[in-house]
């Protein structure tokens, strides 16, 4: 049994620790996640509440000990549990009767003290309530063999406090207080451990984006761009500079036309170097708006998503490496480290 305990104790940690992991990644699935688990128990707990009450009403009634003699005969399992009281010595009798009348005359003719009702409450199952209230004071039995009890005044307050059809039977009090507790503890642990893993995962963030691993783009010095060796590249075609010509003028003096710059001649696409995405335990990677952790994060890209690669760029070292890759995601410049891909 204490074995099964530890592995389910295990298995429910390890679970939960999944399930942080997972609510830290996705903040606003987490945010649903505690509305709703605030309302379930919130409803829960009403509900529990209401029927308690219902059924406390309805199971159980405290007559007046006064009226013993016109109380009406119940059939079993209901009854009366009664605690007598002798006047001339100081104990008190628990038990149960369907007929309190007849059953005091009973008990009189084998005691030497008056013998007085002080308390009488209607119950449906009077005999699993006489055994619950035998075994809650069983250590102020007089004799182990016989009903009577010394009690005392808080004691007395508890059994009439339980008759009392204002009041919840104590075994749904504590259910609820049972759930009460554990739904609070759950709580509180969910949310110490996403705290303690979300600061786990931007412990080692940079502080400012004024770090000296990241430049702007007008300053940054791209490294050099690692083709595949298995894909042919084509060298681009030389460019013919126009040649100057002159033109005679009343000054004999002559005048050059411009000639214009040659341009840079974009790679064919099969020169493009194609990355894919490939992460620890399939979790999705994380797209930023600069080569830095600190950075936004601009969107996300599933295991086995392609990226084009536009450049590299050196960033923040992520694993003992600071080279990024620049891309366009989304119609916009973005950037994903290294650590995170692969070519094939």
């Amino acid at each position: 049994m204490g074995g099964c305990i530890v592995v389910a104790v295990i298995v429910f940690l390890v679970a939960l620790e999944q399930i942080i992991i997972f609510l830290v990644q996705n903040p606003y699935i987490a945010l649903t996640f505690f509305v709703i688990i605030v309302l379930l128990v919130t409803l829960i707990i009403t509900f529990s509440s209401e029927s308690a009450s219902k059924n406390s009403n309805s199971a159980k009634e405290r007559v007046a000990v006064s009226n013993y003699k016109s109380l009406p005969k119940l059939d079993l399992p209901g009854g009366y549990v009664y605690v007598i009281k002798d006047l001339k010595y100081p104990k008190f009798k628990i038990g149960r009767t369907v007929n309190p009348a007849s059953r005091i005359r009973e008990i009189q003719r084998n005691e030497v003290g008056e013998l007085v009702y002080v308390e009488l409450i209607r119950t449906p199952d009077v005999v699993a309530a006489e055994n619950y209230w035998h075994r809650r004071f069983a250590a102020s039995r007089i004799r182990k063999d016989r009903e009577w009890f010394e009690l005392d005044e808080k004691q007395l307050r508890e059994i009439r406090d339980w008759g009392t059809p204002s009041q919840s039977p104590r075994s749904i009090e504590l259910s609820l207080s049972t759930v009460k507790m554990l739904t609070i503890l759950v709580a509180v642990v969910l949310f110490v451990g996403i705290l303690t893993v979300a600061n786990s995962h931007t412990s080692n963030a940079p502080t400012s984006r004024s770090s000296s691993a990241w430049q702007p783009a007008s300053t940054r010095r791209p490294l050099p761009t690692i083709k595949p060796t298995d894909i042919p590249t084509k060298p681009p075609a030389a460019t013919k500079l126009p040649t100057v010509t002159q033109t005679a003028t009343a000054t004999h003096t002559p005048i050059a036309t411009s000639t214009p710059m040659p341009t840079s001649t974009a790679l064919p696409p099969s020169a493009v170097p194609i990355y894919y995405v490939e992460t620890a335990n399939d979790l999705n990677a994380r797209v930023r708006g600069c080569p830095s952790t600190a950075c936004e994060i601009v969107g996300r890209l599933r295991p086995g998503d392609a990226v084009r690669s536009a450049g590299q760029v050196e960033g923040e070292t992520v694993n003992g490496s600071a080279v990024w890759i620049e891309f366009e995601f989304q119609g916009e410049t973005a950037y994903i480290h290294t650590s995170l891909l692969k070519i094939d």
